[in-house]
């Protein structure tokens, strides 16, 4: 899906390279509401709105907030909206962009099962 790579021209493109030697982490996770840790969005206001943007437009995708100062972004989501497969996929996809250190079956199982 295009609109999940980075904007050519934008000051700051995210690479796939880049995240993988920051520190990302899932710091807390409920259900419907994650929240990660990803050292290169501090100081990049620029990539921070890109990716707000990014997971705003994803079926099931309530809110996200993300903090340029600690490099935390929370996203709150809809549990039994986020299980259909059209926005389960658009979600794992921008996941796998932006934040590819992740390990996905663990936040796959998280979020089909819905933890509490």
């Amino acid at each position: 899906m295009d609109f999940f790579r980075p904007k050519i021209g934008c000051k700051h493109p995210l690479t796939l390279e880049r995240m993988d030697r920051e520190e990302i982490k899932i710091v807390h996770f409920s259900r419907g509401r994650v929240r990660l840790k990803a050292k290169p969005l501090q100081g990049e206001p620029a990539l921070a709105k890109e990716v707000e943007g990014v997971f705003r437009s994803i079926p099931g995708v309530l809110g996200v907030e993300v903090s340029t100062v600690t490099g935390s972004v929370l996203f709150s989501y809809d549990p039994r909206a986020i299980r259909s497969d059209a926005a389960f996929a658009a979600l794992s996809s921008a996941l796998l962009r932006y934040f590819p250190a992740l390990d996905m079956s663990l936040v796959a199982g998280w979020l089909r099962g819905g933890a509490d």
